[in-house]
């Protein structure tokens, strides 16, 4: 993921603004389910091996 500086963020438009805001939202939602998968598939194993 590309990263921002300060002026840039500062010369984006409200509507660039709302566009970043949105995939970032999503990108996190994504990451969020893989750590929850990874979580679920951590906790499943060591449910089996106990």
């Amino acid at each position: 993921m590309r990263r921002y500086s300060n002026k840039e963020l500062a010369q984006m438009s409200p509507e660039e603004g709302e566009a970043l805001l949105k995939m970032l939202a999503e990108e996190n939602e994504k990451l969020g389910e893989e750590i929850r998968a990874i979580i679920g598939e951590t906790s499943e194993k060591e449910q089996k091996d106990n």
